[in-house]
This record gives structure tokens, C-alpha cells and sequence, in this order.
């Protein structure tokens, strides 16, 4: 939902050099929408700058981590490879099986060797790891409010194409 147009900078968040604040949102999408309008309207999309401030960070806990985590995934991995080599090259010799599986490659010898060595892998790879953190997260940024700047030469431009309905109503973002 637009505020207002604002003639002077009362806002003590910086602006892009040689721009005006046209106008303030509290959403990203009532933001788009106006710009929308502007570019129906006729004026040049690259002189459009949609700024956020008030900016707070969500932290999403996505998972912990452990050695059995790590065990887990990397016992996984290994399986995986164990499979692709007793399905391509399961015939060729190895030292460490036993006789009955040495040639022919039994699949399940081949995930089970190659998941325990994966396993190991794991287990070691993560006991050298230097930051344990205890979970797996993923951060996300948002803005609390949202302006349209434009440049100081085109503001009584921007304003009449803000100001005025576009013929078609409202115009859809495209996301």
C-alpha cells in the first residue's frame, strides 16, 4: 500500500546518489506494483531504483550435525559408488574380498565395502573438521519498508506516471 509522495528526504536512510525518494511502501510487491504502473505509464524502466532499509535476517535451523550424521551420509556416498562399480566393473579383482567375490562382484559385497569405506571416510573427515557448528542453517535477508527512487531530472515525470491508472487497471509483477 503506497504512503505518500515525499517532496523532502525526512528519511535518515541513504539514497542513491543524484536520485529523489518518489514514494514509500510497506511491502516489496505494493513496491513492484507501482513500478509496474510507471513503466504502463510510459516512463523508462531503467530509471527506476526500488530501494529496501529496515532490513532483519530470518535463520532457518535445517538440520544438526554429529558424527553419526556424518557416518550416515558418507556411508550413503559410498554405497552409491559401490553400485556403480559392481554394475560396471564389478569382475575385476580385489584384494580385500574374500575368493567367492573377487571375480563376478557380488553387488551387495560391492555396497557394503564401499558404504563402510565411506563410512570411515565420513567419521574422519568430520573428526577433522574444525568448526562443528551444532546445526545447519540457512539465513534469509527481508526489508521492512520499500521506496522508489528515481533521478532528480525525472521526477515530475515519475510522478504523473505514478499518479495516473494505468489503462488496463492494475498491472500484474512478473515474478
Amino acid at each position: 500500500m503506497q504512503n505518500t509522495l515525499i517532496q523532502v528526504d525526512d528519511d535518515p536512510n541513504p539514497k542513491m546518489p543524484g536520485a529523489v525518494i518518489l514514494a514509500t511502501f510497506d511491502s516489496h510487491d505494493d513496491a513492484r506494483r507501482a513500478a509496474a504502473r510507471m513503466i504502463e505509464n510510459k516512463f523508462p524502466p531503467s530509471q527506476i531504483v526500488l530501494v529496501g532499509f529496515g532490513f532483519y535476517m530470518l535463520e532457518r535451523v535445517r538440520s544438526s550435525n554429529h558424527y553419526g550424521k556424518a557416518a550416515r551420509e558418507w556411508a550413503t556416498i559410498g554405497a552409491f559408488f559401490g553400485l556403480g562399480y559392481g554394475f560396471t566393473a564389478g569382475g575385476i579383482y580385489i584384494p580385500v574380498l574374500p575368493p567367492e567375490f573377487q571375480f563376478g562382484g557380488s553387488l551387495l559385497a560391492c555396497l557394503m565395502v564401499f558404504g563402510g569405506l565411506g563410512m570411515l571416510f565420513g567419521v574422519v573427515k568430520y573428526s577433522f573438521k574444525k568448526d562443528k557448528a551444532i546445526i545447519d542453517s540457512s539465513e534469509e535477508f527481508f526489508a521492512t519498508r520499500y521506496r522508489i527512487e528515481v533521478p532528480l531530472k525525472h521526477l515530475a515525470r515519475a510522478k504523473q506516471a505514478l499518479e495516473s491508472e494505468a489503462e488496463t487497471g492494475d498491472v500484474a509483477v512478473r515474478e
